[in-house]
């Protein structure tokens, strides 16, 4: 590999190059996974041969021979199996990953060939690839079906190119660039029969006729072979019918890539608008109360940045399953390398979110996996057959929309947590003050402090004490939570419940004690005044209120003013529901329901349980945004 050292890159077209395949990589690593669980799917081989055979014609466009030598060769691999002569295995799979991995680094870093360590990794996987395809060649013993003879014309491909630019209807002239790619249809077309089944029509006017090429730097449409007039044998198969012959149309008009960073302004400007308009909008409500047509033209206003808001977050938005494929891939790697039974199953991947929210999940994820199959699952196969369990361990990686907010899950059926252990390595790591007394759920989130760990020996996967902590630093940031649910012997419960997007929800601002703070809309079940008949006390204190024939109970105003009692008279009792259950929260004043920037909450105040984000109100005012998940937890324990 001597000649890499002088590779000479295309730079004018590389980032263009990158783009593209990165999209084919990433189609590859999403098919992978499941082509190792259904290793017969022709749909999916197909699908990753093309895949390969793109990044080889690309990469050979921008002058890359290192990624056109591995892309050619794993497309050799695939070509066997998609043939049925080389069935898919482990060690294709690994083959295929290994692939995908190094092509990434290499168009990552332009200089990553120049790393003779890694270029010695790329020389293993290549010869690996060629042996692997060496087994292709060995000829199948089962007996193939008979197949009727069609008429052996040879194809040149350079008279296919002469005779089609000569071709007249054809919109443009042909540059060698179209050629090249009507070359790779023909050969993908003919590549899907036996070379002695192929028909080709001599007449190669009558076959330009049914090319139909639009723009060089678009694709052909279709392409169709089949016997002339005068001869027509009678085909068992169809070239037509092959997978790489399926019609393509060019998308151009229908949509266009726009980078990531100018979707993120624009949302970014879009929420600064919606500050600014209830800076606007509030001071016109207390200055201008009778100019109808300013406050109408202000409605018209309100209405079109609201649209215009909703549809700049529909830009952002985009599923789980990039996120969850990804995952799958480090957890395969992880129960390989460490050598366990697990079966490890996701659901939920079409689960919509805002793309800067998974982004900032793929980490806590990653951990959160590691951590299920290193700690979660059993060492020893015996400890789970002795506690009534199957022999494979179990893993699972759920996500769903729940009350506006994205619930993401991660599940083992392992030994669960043993509290005792915890406690006492945090107190061997000084992580904990060990005059105090805990309980069993603030044991558990021991594992989330910084240097926390119950692994006695560092590997590649866990023992550092750092990846936990990245679950709930990561998860705050983005104004999330963590909860951990464990039964010892049973598994464990890790989930994660984050924003659906990261900017903007519609909020209810109520005031208490003179401070403002946003109520999400959505929790709201009723406002209303209390009579004093309604109230229920229980010691002499206010507790529950009735509400028609329901008893329900309030939230202590102790959560938000420590030391602090209900006053004599209450104004008002706003009624919040969480599936399907509810609790009152006494308030002096309701002030406003409005579209709310979301800004999450910094370190400073993470130790405010009760907060789960903050905002800009149209006064100027920060006001704080209640996590109403956690007042129902609260109260439930008051």
């Amino acid at each position: 590999m001597d000649n890499y050292q002088e590779l000479n890159i295309d730079q004018e077209f590389w980032a263009d190059f990158v783009v593209e395949a990165f999209e084919h990589i990433d189609e590859i690593e999403t098919n992978v996974i499941s082509l190792e669980q259904n290793p017969d799917d022709m749909e999916i081989i197909h699908t990753m041969f093309r895949a390969f055979h793109t990044i080889k014609g690309l990469s050979g466009f921008v002058e890359h021979s290192i990624i056109q030598e591995i892309a050619h060769k794993t497309e050799t691999l695939m070509d066997y199996c998609r043939k049925g002569e080389l069935a898919v295995n482990t060690k294709i799979v690994d083959a295929i990953l290994k692939s995908s991995d190094y092509i990434k680094r290499l168009c990552e870093d332009t200089d990553s060939y120049k790393d003779q360590s890694f270029v010695a990794q790329i020389e293993v996987l290549l010869v690996v690839l060629e042996q692997l395809a060496a087994m292709g060649e060995i000829p199948v013993a089962a007996e193939a079906p008979p197949v009727e003879k069609f008429i052996e014309i040879p194809i040149e491909i350079a008279t296919v190119k002469a005779d089609i630019q000569k071709f007249e209807p054809v919109e443009e002239k042909l540059t060698d660039k179209t050629a090249d790619v009507i070359e790779d249809v023909i050969e993908d077309v003919i590549a899907e029969v036996p070379e002695e089944d192929i028909f080709v029509k001599p007449n190669l006017q009558a076959f330009a006729d049914e090319i139909f090429v639009i723009k060089d730097e678009e694709i052909v449409s279709t392409v169709k072979i089949e016997p002339t007039e005068k001869e027509q044998p009678k085909p068992t198969a169809l070239v037509a019918e092959a997978p790489a012959a399926k019609k393509l149309m060019s998308s151009n008009e229908d949509y266009m890539k726009v980078a990531n960073h100018k979707i993120d302004h624009l949302v970014d400007m879009i929420g600064e608008l919606i500050i600014n308009q209830s800076l606007i909008d509030q001071y016109i409500s207390s200055k201008y109360t009778h100019d109808n047509q300013l406050i109408s033209n202000m409605s018209g206003f309100l209405r079109i940045t609201r649209e215009l808001q909703s549809l700049s977050m529909s830009l952002r938005m985009v599923s789980f399953k990039s996120t969850f494929q990804k995952v799958s891939r480090i957890a395969r790697d992880t129960i390989q390398e460490l050598g366990k039974d697990v079966e490890f199953v996701t659901s939920g991947d079409n689960t919509e979110i805002d793309r800067v929210v998974t982004d900032k999940l793929l980490d806590p994820l990653v951990h959160l996996i590691k951590n299920a199959i290193s700690h979660g699952v059993e060492e020893n196969v015996q400890d789970r057959i002795k506690t009534g369990k199957n022999k494979k361990a179990r893993v699972e990686l759920n996500a769903y929309n729940k009350r506006g907010k994205i619930v993401i899950e991660v599940k083992d059926d392992g030994r669960g947590i043993d509290t005792d252990i915890v406690h006492r390595k945090a107190l061997e790591k000084g992580l904990i003050d060990p005059n105090r007394t805990y309980s069993e759920e603030e044991i558990k989130e021991f594992i989330l402090l910084p240097g926390f760990s119950t692994a006695a020996v560092v590997d590649n996967i866990s023992g550092r004490g750092v990846g936990m902590d990245v679950v709930k630093t990561q998860i705050l940031k983005i104004g999330g939570k963590v909860d951990i649910k464990s039964t010892l012997t049973k598994g464990s419960v890790f989930t994660l419940e984050v924003p659906v997007n990261h900017a903007i929800m519609n909020g209810t601002i109520i005031e208490m004690r003179g401070q403002y703070f946003i109520i999400p809309t959505m929790n709201v079940k009723e406002i209303l005044q209390p009579r004093e008949d309604q109230w229920i006390f229980t010691q002499g204190k206010r507790t529950m209120l009735k509400v028609r024939e329901d008893i329900i109970s309030i939230v202590p105003i102790s959560v938000f003013f420590k030391g602090e009692k209900l006053e004599e008279h209450v104004p008002l009792v706003i009624l919040l529901e969480v599936d399907g259950e509810l609790k009152a929260l006494p308030i002096t004043n309701v002030i406003n329901r409005q579209e709310v920037v979301v800004k999450p909450v910094g370190e400073e105040f993470s130790n405010l349980k009760y907060i789960s984000g903050m905002s800009i109100l149209g006064t100027g005012k920060v006001s704080l945004i209640l996590d109403i998940d956690y007042l129902f937890k609260k109260e439930a324990k008051v």
